[in-house]
């Protein structure tokens, strides 16, 4: 299972580590293996390498592209 939480340029220092930590604790408590992620929401499709990379540092495990919705203000396009 993965615990994932939507970052930007502004969000990933703090959410990347507590969901780390999270995923650690759970992954102790439970008969399953508890992956930390996060998603890159509201940041410019240049920047989504770099962010990865600092995402990656800080432990993620998983790194997915919140992309455009029916009700998510992000670029068009970025589906």
């Amino acid at each position: 299972m993965a615990l994932t939480d939507h970052v930007d340029n502004g969000t990933i220092e703090a959410t990347v580590p507590a969901l780390v930590r999270a995923a650690r604790e759970l992954s102790e408590a439970a008969p399953i293996r508890v992956l930390a992620g996060c998603e890159l929401t509201h940041c410019r499709p240049e920047h989504r390498g770099r962010l990865t990379e600092r995402a990656r540092e800080r432990g993620a495990d998983l790194v997915v592209c919140h992309g455009e919705t029916i009700v998510e203000p992000v670029i068009p396009g970025t589906n």
